[in-house]
């Protein structure tokens, strides 16, 4: 028989062991920089992660964690389990829309530059400008969601008359995309003004015959994503991915993200450990 002075306790254990699993996930997800683009595929996590955790090794205890399903990823967000997350600017201002009570929990930190520009252009490209666009084929790097709702931005109003019956062929990175519409392994990319200028570089011949079928508005690239909790309390979030470029190990990293350097979207006021 169980002694009433043990029932009396068992309560008290298992909100102590409770209370402990919880105060354990919370510093986990402290130390946790969560990572997902729709515009990055998912093959590259290794990788990413790899040369992120190295990176975050020579800093201290903090960790890199790409999340490979999108639907996880937001679920992370949305309920609020994330403190630290880098993610697409076009996939945050989405889901910000869709869910207007984000922004009172999380604050965009720090954004992405590449060349001294914050910014990027959405391309769709073929290299026979006479193709019709419906049933054919079409690589992009980005899911085949995301890559319906940038053809909505590049042809408002008629992408989904335009692109019926279209077929996706997902690939690894944006210059990708242009190589398998050069290899005709695709008759359309969906690739950015980036990735093209590469290819004008690496491959004249291939870029002299592309031609531009649309281009979007121009789009942010990726942001740091920090709760409001943490940005009130201070972290070393903030110092630990701006100082990235300073080291050829971040840079590395950076660059596995299509970036070179960050920009400071809040003073160094606001957030403890920051810089302007």
């Amino acid at each position: 028989m169980i002694s009433k002075q043990f029932q009396s306790i068992v309560p008290t254990l298992l909100l102590s062991i409770l209370l402990g699993v919880s105060e354990i996930a919370r510093a986990a997800s402290l130390n946790t920089l969560y990572f997902y683009s729709p515009e990055v595929s998912t093959s590259r996590n290794t990788v990413l992660k790899g040369t992120f955790d190295h990176y975050f090794l020579q800093k201290g205890q903090h960790r890199f964690q790409p999340v490979e399903n999108q639907n996880v990823f937001e679920d992370l967000l949305l309920s609020h389990q994330a403190d630290a997350l880098i993610m697409s600017s076009f996939h945050f201002s989405l889901l910000a829309e869709n869910e207007p009570t984000l922004l009172s929990h999380y604050v965009p930190v720090l954004q992405g530059e590449k060349n001294g520009s914050d910014v990027y252009q959405r391309l769709l490209v073929s290299m026979n400008e006479g193709l019709t666009l419906q049933g054919r084929k079409l690589a992009t790097s980005s899911n085949a969601l995301l890559t319906t709702k940038l053809l909505d931005r590049i042809f408002p109003g008629s992408a989904s008359t335009k692109f019926e019956n279209l077929n996706i062929l997902e690939v690894p990175k944006d210059i990708d995309a242009l190589m398998a519409v050069g290899l005709g392994l695709a008759d359309f990319a969906l690739t950015t003004n980036d990735s093209l200028s590469t290819l004008s570089t690496l491959y004249k011949e291939q870029y002299s015959r592309v031609r531009i079928i649309g281009k979007s508005l121009q789009q942010k690239r990726m942001v740091l994503i920090l709760s409001k909790k943490v940005v009130e309390t201070g972290t070393q979030w903030g110092d630990l991915v701006y100082s990235m470029p300073e080291s050829p190990l971040g840079k590395r990293a950076l660059k596995l993200l299509s970036l070179d350097s960050w920009r400071w979207l809040l003073n160094k006021g606001a957030i403890q450990g920051g810089a302007e």
